[in-house]
């Protein structure tokens, strides 16, 4: 394996992709991450650190086998995405069938990545979602992907984060269901921005954001605060045009390894935005 250097120094450029649109291609995360070279039939050696990594042919044709099933990857194919964002090993081998070139993303770059672009997330959704059929991934806040409130928490979730919008029959009562309407999707747009793509999420039908988050609780608090600044700036247009108070939010988290269900975690998250918001406060949990 001949290594060509980071991105930034190598020849080559994934800005036809069509997977970093919407990320400046100085941008470091994307700048800095690795190229290596293979020659038609070498294998792709292990990271050093053993951890998985993401792999993106730029150039050539790869072939990942497990020794049952081989499957061919063309230029621009997300190779590995549920192994690095899940932090499992892989038995499988990645070998060049033409010369290749590779960019190679671990999971605190995949991260940073999933930060500065809303559309890379977005393919990454796609490409879990046909790994794990079923499976909304928090791109989308339609509730089909998430488990049944009945269900055991899915494994890769530590803590559920719950979201009420504080001012909704306020503003259900003065300004009408429209009105409500686009601010629960002011809401979930601001949610939608806040987390990342293996984060569980869904709207309850009593109005209430609930995210399994893939995190612990100083990352839900971080989530938390992040996701209340972001709906403060939302604004809201009632009728005539005039721009409606600004959404009211108070978040809830809680750890959820010990709950028996997922429905007795967000019940936990929910006290906590109740107990929280009777105190004045905008987040409720363990590390608020």
């Amino acid at each position: 394996m001949r290594h060509a250097s980071l991105l930034q120094w190598s020849p080559y450029s994934v800005g036809d992709l069509g997977l970093f649109d919407d990320i400046d291609p100085s941008a470091q995360a994307l700048s800095e991450a690795p190229v290596v070279s293979l020659s038609a039939g070498e294998t792709l050696e292990p990271s050093r650190s053993g951890e998985p990594l993401l792999i993106i042919p730029i150039q050539g044709t790869l072939v990942v086998s497990n020794g049952e099933i081989t499957a061919s990857f063309e230029r621009g194919a997300l190779v590995g995405v549920s192994e690095v964002l899940l932090g499992m090993a892989s038995a499988a081998s990645v070998s060049a069938d033409t010369d290749a070139v590779l960019l190679l993303i671990d999971r605190n770059r995949l991260d940073q990545l999933v930060e500065l672009s809303a559309h890379f997330s977005h393919v990454l959704a796609k490409v879990l979602l046909g790994s794990h059929p079923g499976r909304e991934v928090g791109l989308e806040l339609a509730g089909a992907g998430c488990p049944s409130l009945d269900d055991d928490v899915p494994a890769h979730v530590e803590c559920v984060v719950l979201v009420r919008l504080i001012n909704r029959e306020a503003m259900q009562l003065c300004h009408g269901h429209v009105a409500v309407r686009h601010a629960m999707e002011g809401l979930e747009s601001a949610v939608r921005q806040s987390i990342r793509p293996l984060d569980l999420c869904v709207t309850l039908p009593t109005g209430e954001c609930v995210i399994g988050l893939d995190g612990d609780m100083l990352a839900a608090s971080i989530v938390a605060n992040r996701l209340i600044s972001r709906a403060s700036r939302v604004v809201v247009f009632g009728d005539m045009h005039i721009p409606l108070p600004h959404l009211q939010v108070v978040v809830g988290i809680a750890p959820s390894k010990q709950a028996a269900t997922f429905r007795e975690a967000v019940n936990h998250a929910r006290d906590s935005a109740l107990q929280a918001s009777r105190a004045g406060a905008t987040v409720g949990g363990a590390l608020a």
